[in-house]
C-alpha cells in the first residue's frame, strides 16, 4: 500500500509501512489509536504543524506537533502528555525541581515515592489544579495554558485520594456528569459501572451518609469516567479499599486502560502496586525519575 503526504513545506517526513486497511476517521487527538495497528511503523520526523494531513484512501490523521515526540532517525512513540523544565514552588520552597516527563498516549503508570516528596504536586500540575512555576507541559499537541480549563479537566481527570460527595445520594453524585453536559443520566451505563467496581443497582439510590470509605472512593472513580477522560489521574485511589476490592478495582483500572485506552497514572505506597507496575516512576524530594 502506498501512502503520500499532502503539505505545505518540506520539514516532515514520515514513513509508514505496512499499515492496514481502515475505513475509520481518527480525529487530532486519536492518533495513538491508529499507530498501535499498524504491523510496522517507521516514524522520521524533524517538525510538524497542524497543516499537515497524512492521507489515502481509506483514512485520514492530522498529525500534530507533541503528541509525536520523536528524534530524527528514532523509533519512540507518541507523547500526550510533555513536561519539559517544570518547576513549582511556594515562596521560597522548591517542591519540584525540572521535571522533564515524556507521556505516552496509552500508558499505564505507576508513581510513588516517599511521602511529601511532590507526587500529588505533580498530578495536580497536570490536572491543571495548580499552576506551575516554571517550564512547559504541553497536552495533546497544545501547550496547557490554551485550553479552556472546563474542557482542559473534562479531559485530564483527577480523582482525589478522599473524595468528596455531594447531595443527598450515590444517584445525585452520578447523574452529575450527565446534568453539566444537559444529557439525561444513562441509568444502564451507570449500573454497568458500578458492578464494575463491586457495587450493585441498590448502591444507586443509597444515602451517601451510609457509605463506607471504600464504596464513597468507588463511587467517586464511577463519576470521574461516565465520560471518558483521556487520561484519569489517580491519587492513592485504592487506599482505602481492602485487598478484594483493590483487586476489583485494578481489574477495572486496567480495563480502561487497555480497551478504552485510557491513559492511566495511579499514585500508590503499597508494595504489592508497586511491584505489579507496567511502568513505574518516582518522585524523591522534588525530582522525578522514570523507571523502564
Amino acid at each position: 500500500m502506498k501512502w503520500s503526504i499532502k503539505e505545505n513545506n518540506d520539514k516532515l517526513k514520515v514513513q509508514l509501512e505496512p499499515l492496514r486497511s481502515y475505513t475509520e476517521h481518527f480525529d487530532s487527538g486519536m492518533i495513538h489509536r491508529a499507530l498501535p495497528m499498524a504491523t510496522q511503523v517507521r516514524v522520521l520526523i524533524h517538525q510538524t504543524d497542524k497543516s499537515n494531513l497524512l492521507t489515502s484512501e481509506h483514512f485520514f490523521i492530522r498529525l500534530l506537533s507533541a503528541p509525536i515526540i520523536v528524534r530524527s532517525g528514532g523509533g519512540r512513540m507518541n507523547s500526550l502528555i510533555s513536561l519539559e523544565k517544570v518547576n513549582y514552588k511556594i515562596a521560597d520552597q522548591h517542591i519540584l525541581h525540572d521535571i522533564d516527563w515524556q507521556i505516552p498516549a496509552g500508558a499505564h503508570i505507576t508513581l510513588t515515592g516517599p511521602s511529601g516528596g511532590g507526587k500529588s504536586t505533580l498530578l495536580r500540575i497536570i490536572a491543571s489544579m495548580i499552576s506551575k512555576t516554571s517550564g512547559t507541559l504541553i497536552f495533546d499537541g497544545q501547550p496547557i495554558e490554551s485550553y479552556d480549563p472546563i474542557m482542559y479537566r473534562r479531559q485530564v481527570s483527577y480523582c482525589f485520594q478522599q473524595p468528596t460527595l455531594f447531595g443527598e445520594t450515590v444517584a445525585d453524585n452520578l447523574a452529575f456528569p450527565y446534568q453539566i453536559r444537559k444529557q439525561v443520566m444513562d441509568t444502564q451505563r451507570v449500573v454497568t459501572a458500578l458492578n464494575n467496581v463491586g457495587l450493585s443497582e441498590r448502591t444507586l439510590h443509597q444515602p451517601i451518609i451510609e457509605l463506607s470509605g471504600g464504596e464513597r472512593q468507588r463511587v467517586a472513580l464511577i463519576r470521574n469516567i461516565l465520560f471518558l477522560p483521556k487520561v484519569l489521574l489517580l491519587d492513592e485511589v485504592t487506599a482505602g479499599l481492602d485487598e478484594n476490592n483493590k483487586q476489583i478495582v485494578h481489574a477495572w483500572l486496567r480495563q480502561l486502560n487497555e480497551q478504552d485506552h485510557v491513559t492511566t497514572i495511579m499514585i500508590t505506597h503499597d508494595a504489592t502496586e508497586i511491584a505489579a507496575a507496567d511502568q513505574l516512576a518516582k518522585v524523591i524530594a522534588g525530582r522525578l525519575e522514570v523507571h523502564a
